[in-house]
Order: C-alpha cells, then sequence, then structure tokens
C-alpha cells in the first residue's frame, strides 16, 4: 500500500539524489524518527506534484479539468488501487485483517524509509557557479553489507551511479 514508490523512486529520487529535492535524503543531524515519517508524507507530496505537471505537459499546458485529472493521473489510480485492496481484504477477511493489513503496510513503508535514510543519510552533491548539480556517482549513496532481509543492498551505490545497469 505504497504504491506511488515506484514513481517516486525512479522519477523522483533517480533525479534529485543527494540534493534537498529529495525527500529521501537527509542532512546531518537529522533524527531517524523526524525523518522516516516527514519522507513517507513528502514523498507523496512530491509524486503528486510530478503528475500534475506531468499532466499539464500532456495538456499543452493548459490547466487540468478534474475529469482529465482523474482519468490520467496515476496517483489517483494508486489511491483507487489501494482503497479497492483494503475494501476486497475487509469483505472478505474481516476486519481484524484489513486491520493487520494496515500495520504491516505502514511497517513495511517505515522499513522501506529506514533503508532510504540509512543509504542516503548526510550526502550531498554540489552545485557549480552556474547552477548545475554535480553528476551522481559512487559518492552519493551508501552501500551496505547484504544480508536476508535487505536484498542486494551492497550495490546500492552502483545502482545509482549506473541507473539503467540491471539491479
Amino acid at each position: 500500500m505504497y504504491t506511488h514508490f515506484w514513481d517516486e523512486h525512479v522519477n523522483g529520487h533517480h533525479k534529485h539524489l543527494a540534493t534537498s529535492r529529495d525527500p529521501v535524503c537527509h542532512e546531518v543531524g537529522a533524527n531517524l524518527y523526524y525523518a522516516v515519517p516527514k519522507a513517507m508524507f513528502m514523498t507523496h507530496v512530491t509524486s503528486y506534484k510530478r503528475e500534475v505537471e506531468r499532466l499539464r505537459a500532456l495538456n499543452n499546458g493548459k490547466p487540468i479539468s478534474i475529469i482529465h485529472n482523474l482519468t490520467n493521473n496515476r496517483m489517483f489510480y494508486y489511491f483507487v488501487f489501494n482503497l479497492a485492496l483494503g475494501y476486497t481484504i475487509k469483505q472478505t477477511l474481516g476486519y481484524k485483517a484489513l486491520k493487520w493489513q494496515l500495520v504491516y503496510s505502514y511497517m513495511g513503508a517505515m522499513y522501506l524509509e529506514s533503508v532510504n535514510y540509512l543509504e542516503h543519510y548526510g550526502l550531498r552533491r554540489r552545485m557549480d557557479k552556474s547552477g548545475i548539480m554535480e553528476s551522481i556517482g559512487y559518492q552519493h549513496s551508501w552501500s551496505g553489507v547484504s544480508s536476508p532481509i535487505s536484498f542486494r543492498i551492497q550495490r546500492h551505490s552502483d545502482h545509482h551511479a549506473h541507473k539503467f545497469r540491471p539491479y
């Protein structure tokens, strides 16, 4: 139930890695218990804003109507999918199962954003005199030790430095 993450990871995080525009990259001193909920909220906000920009571009820069917004908006479909999933779970397995699905989903999102916190903590790209950010390299994300819990995390820096390479 964190369906926006794919879009946010590929179109937001990979573009704005190690900058203040990336909600999962935190400054030195950022508290984990503040940074993770903030990232969970702000990834939704940035995904929605990016989706509005995409819809405006599809509409040649003109204001987008509610109907156009709903029929083409990925964030709307993510929301509907999660609502349908929750409804289906409640109807077929009961309220207790829905409660556990919500707990499980929250814990999964917390784990995911906690890993993002660790992988990007305190790292920033430099900006040159003309306002251009330096290219993404290995130094803009931390790699870790692989384990059954954190699948292939040891290739994290490579994943960002060469984002088109199969991960």
